[in-house]
Order: C-alpha cells, then sequence, then structure tokens
C-alpha cells in the first residue's frame, strides 16, 4: 500500500528510496495526479523516474481513469518528450519511450518495447503456437517495419542518432519463418 508518508518522502527527492518502495506497492492510477505534480516540482532532467512509473499506471488504467487523468497525463507525456533527447544511452531512450507509449494508452507497445533492450522476442507461431524465442540479432529474421508504429519508432531513432537502436527495431518488427511448421509471420504483429 502506498502511504502518505513515501508520497511525502519520494516528492522531495528524485533519487529517494520511497521511489522504489511506491513502484512495488500497489499503486494505482489514482497517483497520476501527483505523479504530474510531483513531476513538476523537480528539475526536468530529474523527471525520467516520475514518468516511466506514470506510463506503467497509465497503461493498466481503464478508459474511464483515462479520461479522469487526461490532463495529467497529457502533462506526464509532455515532460517525457522533452526528456527524450537527452537521453544518454539506448536503453534509457527505449524506457522513457515505452513510457510515452503507455502514457498514450497503447497497452502493447506500452509494455512490450523494452524488449529491445532484453534483445530478444519471445513469441509464438500464428499458425501451430510454438513458442518461439529470438534474438534481436538472429540472422533468421527479416528486418522490416511491419506497422505505422514501427516506421514511426524507427524514424525517431534514426533521427536522433541512434543506429544501433534503429537497427534493432528492424529485427524486432521484421519477419521470420516457424522453424515447426514454415509459416512465415511478422514479429511485431505477432505481439499485437
Amino acid at each position: 500500500m502506498v502511504t502518505q508518508e513515501l508520497l511525502n518522502a519520494a516528492a522531495t527527492d528524485p533519487d529517494s528510496p520511497a521511489w522504489t518502495a511506491i513502484r512495488r506497492a500497489q499503486a494505482d492510477a489514482s497517483l497520476l495526479p501527483w505523479l504530474a505534480r510531483t513531476a513538476a516540482g523537480f528539475d526536468p532532467r530529474a523527471r525520467d523516474g516520475v514518468v516511466v512509473l506514470a506510463g506503467i499506471l497509465a497503461v493498466e488504467a481503464t478508459d474511464e481513469e483515462r479520461a479522469t487523468h487526461s490532463s495529467e497525463i497529457a502533462q506526464l507525456k509532455s515532460f517525457a518528450a522533452e526528456l527524450l533527447p537527452t537521453m544518454t544511452d539506448d536503453e534509457d531512450y527505449v524506457i522513457l519511450r515505452q513510457a510515452m507509449l503507455a502514457l498514450d494508452g497503447d497497452e502493447i507497445w506500452g509494455t512490450w518495447l523494452d524488449a529491445l533492450n532484453a534483445g530478444e522476442i519471445d513469441v509464438p507461431c500464428p499458425e501451430c503456437d510454438e513458442p518461439l524465442l529470438y534474438a534481436l540479432t538472429d540472422d533468421t529474421i527479416e528486418p522490416g517495419l511491419s506497422s505505422p508504429l514501427a516506421t514511426q519508432l524507427h524514424t525517431e531513432a534514426v533521427q536522433a542518432g541512434r543506429p544501433a537502436l534503429a537497427a534493432a527495431l528492424t529485427q524486432m518488427f521484421g519477419h521470420v519463418t516457424c522453424p515447426e511448421c514454415a509459416t512465415r509471420f511478422g514479429l511485431g504483429d505477432q505481439v499485437t
């Protein structure tokens, strides 16, 4: 349970251990207004943990909760967009971009985009249901961009000067052939 004591400790310090406790507690979308106010009070460069937590809570929110907290969600997404160009490594960039997708209400990529950081994707074959695990460097993946979101993310990575991330995105949204039944399918399509 998230206590007022935890909230008070977290609100005064973006590096407080209270943030870890809040993440582990039964936090929900009702914290979004508090997160927006707290993030607004922090130095802009210290907001990343707040917006990532907000993304986790927003992606699990109901439509009614999202509507109720729409202005706070918009503010938190704005903070994330300001931070994105300042991320120094690809992993932090991916985590923050995933939070932005979560704040947009993308239930799939708002939780799955960080597979890029894991370097692998685990999906069942759409035909035979065989569980398949692919490293995003696997040469059996035919690179591609199978959706408008994939194209957008790839374009953003290229424009941000992140060639390794751009290449990984073409793998994540590429095509494979199931070794069991020879069905060809898109990895990203199968995630969705």
